[in-house]
């Protein structure tokens, strides 16, 4: 067999932009249109595939707004990155990090915004010669794998493929679980070491014992049908089209197993537009693990994700969700600067 040891390399670079002349930049009467106003030289970090990044700079009547944009050749790219603005000691002040996943090619990170009045009432700490000087120290993370080939004598049979077989040909069935117009026959034993709800119903002097029928309400027989093939493969067949419905017949069931196939196919579907309703999901359906993520992912997504109605009815309507958001902001270094917008 093949064994895989995947590692993680950071990869580190410090950029620093000199933009002279610069309140002439920012007071120039066009400079408030809602377009990129002005460009950094594009940079890259040497790692074992092709990136560039620049920054993007504009301007409002009080604020300076800064973007870090990538181009390259991977999705979901893991960065950390601290923003400052160098002093005339080239000090580094004004500090910000963020720690962002560039989820597509072309990616603008989180924005960065620098009041202009810090800036221009000490014009002789941050603009020495009329001229801002921005720094960025980017890491970026680079995976691979190490293949080693093992001999290996074991089977290439499991007994997962055997129980997949009574499943198919109903073998010995002693049970019937009936959902909706559809009758799946099964097996006590299975069903009870594979479900503690399954268990109760069956280990004690009640209807669904004595009458070898269990009657499943409220579950459409499709997606009752993909719960009965992981009981009996620990497999969904093309899980991401049904892993929302599952998860929470996973929760109800009390399948661990099939809660964590729904969470990793529900958090590789993360985006700015679904990653609250995921969020509430997961927190409905006790998916601890695809909270975490989605709490990091709404986070470090914030300017964009905030102006959602999903995002402004679950801060005023779920104080949990709320309150996990705000201590995310505190205790980590999403976003630094902008826990004020919630």
């Amino acid at each position: 067999m093949d064994r895989y040891n995947s590692k993680t390399v950071k990869h580190k670079l410090q950029y620093e932009w000199e933009i002279g002349d610069f309140t002439s930049l920012v007071e120039t009467p066009n400079f408030n249109v809602s377009c990129v106003e002005f460009e950094s030289p594009k940079f890259s970090v040497k790692a074992g595939f092709d990136n560039e990044w620049y920054l993007e700079l504009n301007s409002t009547k009080e604020r300076v707004l800064i973007y870090l944009v990538s181009e390259t050749s991977r999705k979901n790219l893991r960065a950390q990155y601290t923003f400052s603005i160098l002093n005339y000691k080239k000090e580094k002040k004004l500090v910000q990090s963020f720690n962002y996943f560039f989820n597509t090619t072309v990616c603008r990170g989180p924005e960065i915004s620098v009041f202009k009045h810090e800036l221009f009432n000490n014009k002789h700490e941050y603009l020495p010669n009329n001229t801002l000087t921005i720094c960025i120290d980017l890491g970026i993370y680079d995976q691979y794998s190490l293949s080693v080939q093992i001999p290996s004598k074991s089977s290439k049979y499991s007994i997962a493929d055997d129980l997949k077989k009574l499943l198919d040909v109903t073998v010995a069935s002693d049970i019937t679980l009936v959902v909706s117009d559809r009758e799946f026959k099964s097996h006590k034993a299975l069903l009870m070491v594979r479900s503690p709800v399954f268990y109760a119903m069956l280990s004690h002097d009640m209807k669904e014992k004595k009458e070898n029928k269990i009657t499943v309400p409220d579950i459409h027989p499709e997606l009752f049908e993909k719960m009965f093939e992981f009981i009996y493969s620990d497999k969904v067949t093309d899980l991401d089209n049904f892993a929302e419905q599952l998860l929470e017949i996973a929760d109800q069931y009390q399948l661990p197993g099939l809660v964590e196939l729904c969470e990793e196919s529900l958090g590789k579907s993360l985006t700015v537009n679904n990653a609250v309703k995921i969020m509430i999901l997961a927190d409905r359906f006790n998916a601890k693990q695809l909270f975490d993520f989605a709490i990091d992912f709404v986070v470090s997504n914030i300017t964009r994700i905030m102006t959602t109605s999903d995002y402004q009815e679950v801060v005023k309507s779920n104080p949990f969700i709320s309150l996990k958001l705000i201590e995310k902001f505190a205790t980590s270094g999403y976003g630094h600067g902008t826990s004020s917008k919630f």
